[in-house]
């Protein structure tokens, strides 16, 4: 095995300046085509059957070696990415969440995402946010808004505290029954009142996923519900984990 090996991680690849939503938190199609520019000067593409085969004692990987991984399952993956790919004669490996290709289940977070990207207000969203969180205090033994605000209206290199303190909120701190409620809420008003059409749109299709897997890009595992697995119990693990290998079965 090398020194090192580089793993890069997307997430949205699209044209993004000429999209719906130009303030998604993505990469455009432009300067992705310029990053693997970079990536064929200085590095050897590999795949993730290669470092498995390295790391089990077999072929050594070559110097430089970078693995491309994309997240989320989204569409770009198929419509953008997987071409390019093809054009470049590169490998990528793709984690999509089963519920999203299977169920055409709109994601929470993706909910969030298109929320941010929507050009609303974010003070309508925090105060949505800390108006259900006084009405449902006693229901769900909730904390206090300065016990919440103390403990996550913090800034970080991604974004500033206002927008962490939202994403926190709606991602894991409120219980799921009402984080779910709030977040769908606030999408059907800000964004779409038809999820399985935003969902259709948004996400790769189990024949895309065929198509792509057949030119030879790798498919794994991003859990079946997109869940962070360490918020959840070991039973809940074992069935979040158990669907998403049957999905890629």
């Amino acid at each position: 095995m090398p020194a090192s090996l580089t793993i890069v991680m997307y997430h949205y690849v699209r044209p993004l300046r000429s999209s719906a939503f130009p303030e998604i938190k993505g990469l455009d199609l432009s300067e992705f085509e310029g990053q693997l520019d970079y990536v064929e000067q200085n590095y050897q593409v590999v795949s993730a059957a290669q470092i498995m085969e390295a790391a089990s004692g077999g072929e050594a990987l070559p110097d430089s070696p970078l693995l491309l991984t994309f997240d989320d399952g989204y569409s770009d993956h198929y419509q953008y990415v997987f071409p390019t790919l093809k054009r470049r004669k590169m490998s990528g490996v793709f984690f999509p969440p089963g519920c999203a290709v299977m169920e055409r289940t709109l994601l929470d977070v993706n909910k969030l995402h298109f929320l941010l990207a929507s050009g609303v207000d974010f003070q309508h969203l925090i105060e949505k946010i800390e108006s259900e969180v006084n009405l449902e205090r006693k229901s769900y033994g909730l904390h206090s808004i300065a016990g919440y605000r103390d403990e996550y209206w913090l800034p970080n290199r991604f974004d500033p505290a206002n927008i962490v303190y939202i994403k926190r909120m709606l991602q894991s701190a409120l219980p799921e029954e009402l984080r779910k409620r709030i977040t769908t809420e606030l999408f059907r008003r800000y964004v779409s009142s038809d999820e399985k059409a935003f969902a259709d749109d948004l996400y790769l299709s189990l024949e895309d996923l065929k198509e792509m897997s057949d030119a030879g890009m790798e498919i794994g595992s991003h859990g079946y519900q997109h869940y962070w697995l360490d918020s959840l119990t070991p039973e809940e693990q074992k069935k979040d984990i158990d669907a998403s290998l049957v999905f890629l079965e």
